[in-house]
């Protein structure tokens, strides 16, 4: 409706096969063979058509385009990066400053609301590798601009680059520009964001770096398109230009589909390792993403070697032991010592998982890498527990707290 969305972003058939282009354009490098029909990817260019969409119209909402900025930060935070720069850049060309104040409550709206994720988040981010982990490797942005011989997938880099150029062919055969100047202007720095001409943006290690891949900046450019896509499509010019910026969607590249491995909820780590092994050749020792992976990992392959098959670990071997439970959030297990021995758990150390002895707290002195506690002679219960970030909390409070105060305000402009 006319109140839930701006016009900009009401969409014809013609806009909903852009949305869709760009959610392909976005997924596409992902690891599953589907990401590029994902519905989540679909919501994200629904979710950045609305909000950019919202600016260039001068009818930003702090409640309603908050919300949607919380959502799309938790859907995929790299989008939601691109959709505050695009923002920001829009209301700068508008130079109104209520605009300007309505999408800065608007951020504080969508901070407010995700703090439950990205408080615990920040706050964590050098416990895996910070910076290096998530803007190094196949993640660099230097590597992945439209063009780059060295991109981690060339044959969809150099499909994205035709994208582009199709979509710069639809701007020029349509001229948009008379239409819409501001609109066709974000596009336009959409597209060099994401060629090689803006490559010395990304060696400045600004927290652009953090977007990772430059060619997701085609997300919102697509986004940005549909409008004067939909406004011009009745014409012949307005027909080509649809036609350039939709034409590459016809040869996407898609993932080779691979066998499914049938994992299931109650399958244990080595006959899933099995099952992954032989459906697609990955390697099951590969769990996680490096962004994701904690100090303790580097010891990953001597603790391999370590355990061998056995969830429990106990040097010098002086006793026995029996698991009692063995949960995802909780181990434990009873211990027979006939000497003080280190007993450590088959659990990748990590700052919030708490040790108790016979339900004493006591520090986590495993093996490097791993929980686990030095234990005096005789029978123990030996149990670990994650008891989470702390902030994690705090974070559900200040997102409780910011969806009671919009619900206050909306009930009183409803009763006003």
């Amino acid at each position: 409706s006319s109140r839930t969305w701006p016009k900009a972003s009401r969409m014809s058939r013609p806009g909903v096969a852009m949305c869709r282009t760009s959610a392909a354009v976005n997924g596409l490098l992902a690891p599953s063979p589907s990401s590029a029909v994902d519905p989540a990817l679909a919501a994200n260019a629904i979710n950045v058509s609305a909000t950019v969409g919202s600016t260039l119209t001068g009818t930003v909402s702090v409640a309603r385009d908050g919300a949607i900025l919380a959502l799309l930060w938790l859907l995929h935070s790299p989008s939601a990066a691109l959709v505050v720069v695009l923002m920001a850049f829009a209301t700068a060309m508008s130079r109104d400053l209520g605009l300007a104040g309505r999408l800065l409550g608007a951020g504080v709206t969508a901070a407010g609301l995700s703090a439950w994720q990205w408080l615990p988040l920040a706050s964590e981010m050098a416990l895996v590798g910070n910076r290096e982990a998530l803007t190094g490797g196949i993640f660099s942005a230097e590597l992945n601009v439209l063009g780059s011989q060295r991109a981690h997938d060339l044959e969809a880099s150099i499909w994205l680059g035709w994208c582009a150029v199709g979509l710069l062919l639809a701007v020029l055969v349509g001229k948009w520009w008379r239409r819409e100047p501001r609109r066709t202007l974000l596009i336009g720095v959409c597209v060099w964001l994401a060629s090689p001409l803006s490559g010395w943006v990304w060696r400045l290690g600004s927290p652009l770096a953090f977007i990772q891949f430059p060619w997701r900046w085609l997300l919102p450019a697509f986004v940005l398109a549909a409008a004067p896509a939909c406004a011009r499509a009745k014409s012949w010019s307005g027909k080509v230009a649809l036609a350039a910026a939709l034409g590459p969607a016809a040869v996407l590249p898609l993932s080779r589909a691979v066998h499914d491995p049938e994992l299931t909820a109650t399958m244990g780590w080595q006959p899933a390792g099995r099952a992954v092994l032989a459906a697609f050749r990955g390697n099951p020792f590969v769990v996680d993403a490096a962004q994701n992976r904690p100090a303790s990992w580097r010891f990953l392959g001597s603790n391999l070697r370590r355990f061998g098959p056995e969830l429990v670990f106990i040097e010098p071997a002086t006793g026995t032991w029996r698991v009692e439970r063995w949960r995802p959030l909780e181990r434990t297990v009873s211990l027979d010592l006939a000497a003080s021995s280190r007993v450590s758990l088959r659990l990748l150390d990590y700052p919030f998982w708490m040790v108790t002895v016979d339900g004493a707290t006591t520090a986590s002195r495993g093996a490097p890498g791993v929980v686990g506690a030095v234990v005096s002679p005789g029978r123990h219960t030996l149990r670990a527990f994650w008891v989470g970030d702390p902030l994690a909390q705090v974070g559900v409070t200040v997102a409780l707290g910011t969806g009671a105060i919009l619900v206050v305000l909306a009930w009183r402009r409803r009763v006003t």
